[in-house]
């Protein structure tokens, strides 16, 4: 029985209006808290700009991070590369703003896009409102990463979609313009300009030009040529190269990234591939290329009959496209699939038989990646402990499906509306198999696993089941295992299953360090509450007690013999005091004299202090005024450092490991250097040997050896811990490592 169109559209309200609720309480309700690491960086561009203070150096990881401590906002790993200047331009309203309201404002811009995505994407697919909702919402860590750390697809998605109505419709002009808009802030869409200059639609690539090369005119008069020129010569050939993706990390969805995933061994970042045939990547990877572009054409080229066409399901065609060649994807650039893989299961429904097949294996594709591998999954399946080709592949089978549905459906020969080849569909289903059964059964037949040489003294711990990739400041105390800070913002014990070592309801946990007579000290942020941070001293039996002062930013807590150091501030941008606490939960006071500092640790035997001044340019040490002595005793500083923090005493109290990031460009500056400095017999520092990778959150496990996170073990964000075991080098006989 077929309802009546007022009952069909009560129905279809009532499904719609569900579909809001869903989207508020699944997706934006968990993203209200203020984005770790991707928005603040864009927020934090914006404020730059609007006061004149952005140029080039803003693709300089070690400035960047310089300017974000001093701006009044959250912590976070800053770092605008690779964005172009237009997005800095797109966010200096924001700028004015502080953090969290400009992080809300946002979070409201990209709800508002959602709901406008559902009518543009129901009219490109053919389909009804609640259909297009109910795709939107199977998106599912695409849709919720793109808004939990506060990034751009949503709107560029809409302004896609939207670009492919009006060219539809005939308005090229307009069209082209979305196109441009949209290409000036991500590179994606600029792919499909493509079939527009195949089709001859000149107006809509005058359109495109003009948007686009009037938002790059207005970027430079705002921001000046400096940032551009850097965006350009530094940072683009990186970008569309691969210079700066996580490609040997799992997160990295590419197909660039599974090759070498595949095929490529790597001594850190990729020990067990499955055959080490570098050849092998290199070929995979141009005969993907070229598989993608074929497929592209000659789909466009056939899809109105021998006309070139430029439909919405060709220009969903060639968003998939841009997302296969790419070399850097991941989990939020794939919320643009959701236009072709809508548009694509869509008109395979409707043509029944085998494109029923196609339907249901894009769909299930679909859901699966969007709930069973979520992106933290992607990056919490333990790094480097074996292949993470499964993953990878589900990615890139859920792209294989979407590609092939779409290249069937477009590539017959009646047009764009009319029935395909079957002998195409069923090639296309051939071809995903064959690609399957190369990579799955007969790569592995090509040579035996990879022999892959260490990678200097650094030893990864081990990880005994762990699914938390990200593992930061690493902390050990004496006949225990070490404790790390996740980015689930939890302390976590390493061999001890999935045991929470610390965990405080409603609250954010970092900065571990371990008590000499047993227990936990850590800072700790609660969600919700009062702009404030504190330091929590936690003993054996996991009571716990607040030694910091209410009201006050207070982190970096370290202990020394029965006291607890810690730095505070007014604000999170004001100068920082050093407070001192006891390790048993008294509350305590700022130190006299030891102020304004940047960080402040204390040494196990409570004798020595190590002071970063608020410049973070060097790094102090003296003995404490408790002490019998007090005074300087070292002071260290260096050209090459752009930036020095958290350093940590060994447990006799003689070396200090510290970190400090490089000046120099936006590559160099991305590699960050652990140092090794003598506090008893004094002379320069010198650094760890290390490579194109971070080194950070360096501390001394009890038998002296030094633990630290890196992310050589693969990804920008997936840092797992260290162990650089005894003997240490001495601070002035430690090489370079270049």
């Amino acid at each position: 029985m077929i309802a009546s169109p007022k009952r069909q559209r009560a129905r279809d309200g009532v499904l719609l209006a569900a579909a809001g609720v869903v989207l508020g309480l699944c997706y934006v309700r968990p993203a209200l808290p203020v984005p770790s690491s991707d928005f603040p960086s864009y927020w934090l561009a914006g404020r730059l700009a609007a006061e004149g203070r952005l140029d080039g150096r803003v693709y300089d990881y070690a400035w960047f991070q310089v300017q974000g401590d001093a701006a009044p906002g959250p912590e976070t790993l800053y770092s605008f590369t690779p964005q172009p200047p237009t997005v800095a331009l797109a966010f200096l309203p924001l700028g004015a703003l502080d953090v969290a309201t400009a992080a809300r404002t946002w979070l409201g811009i990209q709800a508002a896009a959602a709901v406008a995505l559902v009518p543009a994407l129901a009219a490109a697919a053919g389909i009804s409102g609640p259909a297009a909702a109910a795709a939107l919402l199977a998106s599912g860590a695409m849709l919720s990463r793109d808004l939990a750390v506060g990034q751009v697809y949503l709107p560029v998605l809409l302004a896609v979609v939207g670009a492919a109505l009006l060219l539809a419709r005939g308005r090229d002009g307009a069209g082209g313009g979305l196109l441009g808009a949209a290409a000036a802030f991500k590179l994606f869409p600029a792919l499909l300009l493509v079939p527009l200059a195949l089709a001859g639609r000149w107006r809509a690539l005058a359109g495109a030009a003009a948007a686009g090369l009037g938002l790059l005119g207005a970027s430079v008069a705002v921001l000046g040529p400096d940032v551009h020129a850097a965006w350009l010569g530094a940072v683009l050939p990186g970008t569309t190269g691969g210079g700066f993706a996580a490609l040997f990390h799992p997160g990295g969805e590419s197909f660039l990234a599974l090759a070498l995933q595949a095929f490529h061994a790597d001594p850190v970042r990729n020990p067990d591939p499955w055959v080490h045939r570098p050849r092998l990547a290199a070929l995979a990877w141009g005969l993907a290329r070229l598989a993608v572009v074929a497929a592209a054409l000659r789909a466009t080229a056939r899809a109105r009959g021998g006309g070139p066409g430029t439909g919405p399901a060709v220009m969903a065609l060639w968003l998939q496209a841009a997302l296969l060649l790419s070399p850097i994807v991941t989990t939020y650039h794939n919320l643009l699939a959701l236009f072709p893989a809508t548009v694509g299961a869509a008109r395979q429904a409707r043509r029944g038989g085998i494109g029923w097949a196609w339907a249901a294996a894009v769909a299930g594709a679909w859901l699966a990646v969007a709930f069973v591998q979520p992106h933290f999954l992607v990056q919490q399946h333990a790094l480097a402990r074996g292949p993470t080709l499964p993953l990878a592949f589900g990615r890139l089978w859920m792209d294989l499906l979407v590609f092939a549905s779409l290249a069937s459906s477009l590539a017959g020969p009646r047009g764009e509306e009319a029935g395909t080849s079957r002998g195409w569909e069923r090639g296309g289903a051939v071809a995903v198999g064959l690609a399957a059964a190369l990579a799955f059964v007969v790569a592995p037949l090509l040579g035996g696993r990879a022999e892959v040489p260490g990678a200097g003294s650094a030893v990864p711990l081990p990880d005994d089941g762990w699914e938390i990739a990200t593992r930061l400041a690493p902390a050990a105390a004496p006949g225990e295992e070490p404790t790390f800070a996740a980015m689930d913002w939890k302390l976590y014990t390493v061999h001890r299953g999935r045991g929470v070592r610390a965990e405080v309801a409603g609250a954010d946990l970092f900065d571990p360090a371990p008590l000499p007579g047993g227990g936990l000290v850590f800072a700790a942020v609660r969600r919700g509450g009062p702009a404030a941070s504190e330091v929590m001293v936690q003993d054996r039996g996991g009571a716990r007690r607040t030694v910091s002062p209410a009201g006050a930013w207070c982190d970096g807590p370290t202990a020394g013999g029965s006291r607890v150091l810690f730095t505070c501030r007014e604000g999170p941008d004001g100068p920082g005091r050093v407070h001192v606490g006891s390790a048993t939960g008294a509350a305590g006071g700022a130190v006299p004299g030891l102020g304004p500092v940047a960080e402040a640790a204390v040494s196990p035997g409570g004798d020595l202090l190590a002071l970063v001044p608020p410049g973070r340019e060097g790094l102090e040490v003296r003995t404490a005024p408790w002490a019998e002595a007090s005074g300087a005793r070292v002071s260290w500083s260096d050209p090459r450092w752009a930036r020095v923090e958290r350093p940590r005493f060994s447990p006799d109290g003689c070396r200090i490991a510290f970190v400090a990031w490089p000046r120099g460009g936006p590559v160099a500056s991305s590699r960050s250097r652990i140092w090794i400095g003598d506090a008893c017999g004094g002379g320069a520092p010198a650094p760890l040997p290390s490579g194109p990778w971070r080194d950070r959150d360096p501390s001394f496990a009890p038998d002296g050896s030094l633990l630290f996170a890196s992310d050589r073990g693969g990804g920008v964000h997936g840092y797992r811990v260290f162990a650089w075991p005894l003997p240490l080098p001495s601070p002035g006989a430690v090489t370079s490592g270049r």
